[in-house]
């Protein structure tokens, strides 16, 4: 027995999905957003009485974030069908 049963998606629905990550606005933003991320790993230090451990943390989620990014802008577009 499943404790939680998970939603899937059919065919026409991960087709609708890739094309609206691939569209020019959407790919803008996801930059953007990746952008402000890699800027804070950057710019990042501890903040005064910050633990290292408690930065370190801080760091990692900053770069889980940028994954998360990462992986949306690898989405790409299905071929056009000639229906």
């Amino acid at each position: 027995m499943e404790l939680i049963t998970l939603p899937q998606l059919v065919e026409a629905e991960q087709f609708e999905l890739a094309r609206i990550f691939s569209t020019p606005v959407v790919r803008k933003y996801l930059h953007i957003i990746g952008m402000g991320i890699v800027k804070n790993i950057a710019e990042g230090s501890p903040a005064d009485g910050e633990s290292p451990e408690m930065y370190i943390r801080k760091e990692l989620h900053e770069k889980g974030k940028l994954a998360v990014v990462y992986t949306l802008l690898s989405i790409e577009a299905p071929p056009q069908s000639k229906e």
